[in-house]
Parts: structure tokens; C-alpha cells; sequence
């Protein structure tokens, strides 16, 4: 007799394994969203168990900030809450965005095992505890049998650099860095914003930006 190997809960689709990680970190909602660390402005949001994981997921977006960025960094759990000092410190305006929505926590984990396609982002509503060692591992695994899936079902095809994009990007940012005499980052939120907006492609808006 041949033993079945395949993992006990194979048979969640996406959706349901993003609502028990979110049941496992005590979240009043979450959403996986899909990106690269080569191309940080291409992404997709999937498996949303509320609207307001999506208006979060965007938030991090257009700031350009936030624990997503840290995760998708060094592929680590990383959490703001509006509780903490630091965090107001670090982040005020995504920390003030939050408050405004009602929000006190997001906390984030990394998708995927052969490679980091994008972060669980899980957010909530009363205090952000501390989970133990067992459910950060168990969300890890979680996260990361989900990253895979969406690698196999193509879902996570987010190219490294699709068509010299990056180039095109990098390229239009410092254009908008000498035009408005700002940073880069603030330049790369202006690009995101617009692109945001226009309900467009950051690539697309990018090369609008180099057209004028």
C-alpha cells in the first residue's frame, strides 16, 4: 500500500489558507500579496478576507514603507503597531493612516521556500500580542507551502525585471527626483501614487513620466 504524503490541510484552496493563518495570528483580516524583491513595484493582491486588507495592502504601497518592505528584505516576521513608540517614530504616517482606518496592528510573513514571492499581510483591531514559537512556525510553514502553490498554479509569475522594467523605473524615478527636487524614495511614492491613480501599471506610468 502506498502511504499518502501530501500535507494535512493540501486540500485548502489559497483563500481558506489565508484565513487560517490570519485565525492563527489572532487577525480580523488578511491578504497575500504577490511581488519581487528584483521588481518591488510589480504586484498582485490575492485571497483578501475583508476590503480593508486590500486598502491596507495599498497603503503600504504608495508609502513604500512599512513591515511588507522589511519582510520582503530579510524574509522575516516583521509587525507596526500604533501602540509602539518606535513605530510612530519610524513610520508616523503609515502609523497615522492606520488610526485613521481603525487598525492597530499589521503584521507580515514571507511567501514561498525556493524563492520569496511576497508577503501574508495579516491585520487587527485590538492589542497585537507576542505568538509563541509554535505558531510563528506554523505560520511560516503555512506561508510558505502557500507561496509555493502560487509559484506552480503561475499565479506568482512576477518576472525579475519583465521587458528591461526596472531600468524603465529606476530611469523615470530620477526624472521626478530632478523635477520636483526630491529624493529618490519620495520620488519612487510619487511614481507609485500616480500610478496608483491611474489605475495603471507602475512600468506604464513610468514610461508616461519619460514620454513628456
Amino acid at each position: 500500500m502506498v502511504s499518502d504524503q501530501r500535507h494535512p490541510l493540501a486540500g485548502l484552496r489559497g483563500a481558506e489558507w489565508v484565513a487560517v493563518c490570519a485565525d492563527l495570528l489572532h487577525a480580523d483580516g488578511a491578504t497575500a500579496v504577490l511581488t519581487s524583491a528584483h521588481a518591488p513595484d510589480s504586484r498582485r493582491v490575492l485571497y483578501p478576507t475583508a476590503h480593508d486588507a486590500v486598502q491596507l495592502a495599498d497603503l503600504q504601497y504608495l508609502l513604500g514603507e512599512g513591515p511588507h518592505a522589511e519582510t520582503m528584505a530579510d524574509g522575516r516576521m516583521h509587525s507596526v503597531s500604533v501602540d509602539s513608540a518606535a513605530d510612530c517614530a519610524r513610520w508616523p504616517l503609515l502609523v497615522d493612516c492606520l488610526i485613521e482606518s481603525g487598525v492597530r496592528w499589521v503584521r507580515t510573513v514571507a511567501l514561498g521556500t525556493a524563492s520569496r514571492v511576497g508577503t501574508l499581510q495579516c491585520h487587527g483591531r485590538g492589542p497585537l500580542g507576542t505568538p509563541d514559537e509554535r505558531t510563528v512556525a506554523a505560520v511560516g510553514r503555512l506561508a510558505d507551502v502557500l507561496g509555493d502553490e502560487l509559484v506552480t498554479s503561475g499565479l506568482a509569475g512576477v518576472p525579475a525585471d519583465p521587458g528591461g522594467e526596472c531600468d524603465l523605473i529606476d530611469e523615470a524615478i530620477g526624472v521626478l527626483a530632478g523635477r520636483h527636487r526630491i529624493d529618490a524614495p519620495a520620488a519612487s511614492a510619487v511614481l507609485r501614487a500616480a500610478a496608483f491613480a491611474a489605475d495603471r501599471t507602475v512600468a506604464l506610468q513610468a514610461r508616461a513620466v519619460l514620454d513628456v
